[in-house]
């Protein structure tokens, strides 16, 4: 009786031991990956052009373990923008950064990052 009591307790420990592993290492990837979308994010913000940017772009993917992370970029200008006193602000954009992976039960994953841009801001640093 006291064996396989003891054995029920060492299965249900072993258990929660590879619960816990697990639940570790799904959040070192969510934080690699938080830690690559705000890095891409940076990145792209400081571009001086945006013009030729416009639209989606793919960027380059990581892989965590056998988790393959893919990375999209898309920069889309927001017209009819205005600050508080009605005045128009041009040249003012959307940063987005996608990051899409699939869990190792095969539920698709999905984390997104976005900033906005004003461009004439930054026209000092020319």
């Amino acid at each position: 009786m006291a064996m396989s009591l003891f054995a029920m307790i060492a299965v249900s420990l072993t258990q929660a031991l590879h619960m816990t592993a697990e639940n570790a290492k799904q959040l070192r990837m969510e934080v690699q990956i938080l830690r690559s979308l705000e890095s891409h994010l940076t990145e792209f913000s400081k571009q001086l052009e945006f013009e030729d940017m416009d639209g989606s772009e793919s960027l380059p993917m990581e892989t965590f373990g056998k988790t393959e992370i893919y990375y999209t970029l898309f920069i889309e200008p927001l017209e009819d923008m205005t600050n508080m006193d009605d005045a128009p602000l041009e040249r003012m954009w959307r940063i987005v950064v996608e990051a899409e992976w699939e869990l190792e039960n095969g539920q698709p994953m999905k984390e997104v990052a976005e900033t906005f841009r004003y461009e004439p801001m930054y026209q000092n640093n020319r």
